[in-house]
């Protein structure tokens, strides 16, 4: 009964601290996430039991304070919003960064596995998964962590408290796209072997390959749910910055001969760069593509609604 009312009501007028807890309560149990806020001792009850309960530093009692998770120093409400969309703009970029190091992580280590299984020699040397996760992936998922909101912060619902790090849809994602990164550098360096290639330039452009991949890949993580259309290119310039600088390293260490030497690379020609980067941005046509059919069900789905 109480929770039906709550449905249709906007205020409450006239409740006591008892009655404040027992609306919290229903709202909870009706699988709401409830915030509360106070300054008064009658309040501290409903701001213990609540998702987070908000209290007023000028104004508030210390057993409010004390009962609070939040204490507003200014009594302002309005850096209550402030803070809501800082902290879900700061979780966004936790989970962006995740996705994109958890992909092609994995994506490096099933085909290296592979690799192993397919009898081929060794698919990246030692020296080679240090060049590609320090130089490389290392900083464009910093980079990626400065990534400015995406403008509809405020507008979207709570998480599930069920929800971790990665949605369900993410964790989709980051299976097809890392599964589809490792066939796509494995299927690379067995047809290099097989044309007669030596093992050296086979390796590099595999590792090339994942360079690419990881390029495009850092540019679909930018947003869970809208299209890289609709977001600013430079938006994010240290991450425009950093990619560009990071494929530009690599061609260097490449072409230089000390370097190359170091890490058993060989330059590559510029048709071999070009099958690098069609390749590469495969998996951002994955992503956009896996994004537009969402985006058609959450159509359907709302107007069958």
């Amino acid at each position: 009964m109480l929770t039906a009312r709550l449905e249709q009501a906007s205020v409450a007028a006239r409740v006591s601290p008892v009655e404040k807890l027992r609306i919290v309560h229903a709202l909870q149990a009706a699988g709401k996430v409830v915030a509360v806020t106070g300054d008064g001792v009658n309040d501290a009850p409903a701001l213990k039991a609540a998702a987070i309960g908000v209290a007023m530093g000028k104004s508030g009692t210390d057993v409010a304070r004390e009962a609070a998770d939040v204490v507003l120093t200014d009594d302002n409400f309005v850096t209550i919003v402030h803070a809501v969309e800082e902290g879900r703009v700061t979780f966004a970029a936790i989970r962006k960064t995740t996705f994109f190091l958890l992909s092609t992580g994995a994506a490096a280590l099933v085909a290296v596995t592979l690799s192993v299984f397919a009898g081929t020699p060794l698919l990246f040397l030692p020296v080679q998964m240090l060049w590609m996760n320090v130089v490389t992936n290392g900083v464009q998922d910093i980079a990626l962590a400065f990534e400015p909101a995406e403008g509809d912060e405020l507008s979207r619902p709570p998480r599930p408290p069920s929800d971790g790090i990665l949605s369900r849809t993410l964790w989709f994602r980051a299976g097809i796209t890392g599964a589809w990164m490792a066939l796509a550098v494995i299927l690379g360096f067995i047809v290099e072997l097989h044309n007669g290639y030596p093992e050296i330039h086979a390796r590099t452009l595999a590792l090339t390959m994942f360079v690419m991949l990881s390029f495009f890949q850092v540019f679909s993580s930018r947003a869970e749910n809208k299209s890289l259309c609709q977001l600013r290119l430079l938006a994010n310039k240290p991450l425009l910055y950093t990619s560009l600088a990071a494929l530009a390293l690599h061609w260097a260490v490449m072409t230089w001969p000390v370097t190359a030497g170091l890490l058993e690379l060989t330059p590559l020609n510029a048709w071999e760069w070009l099958l690098c980067a069609a390749v590469g941005s495969t998996v951002l046509i994955i992503v956009e593509a896996e994004k537009a059919v969402r985006r058609w069900a959450h159509r359907n789905d709302a107007t069958a609604a």
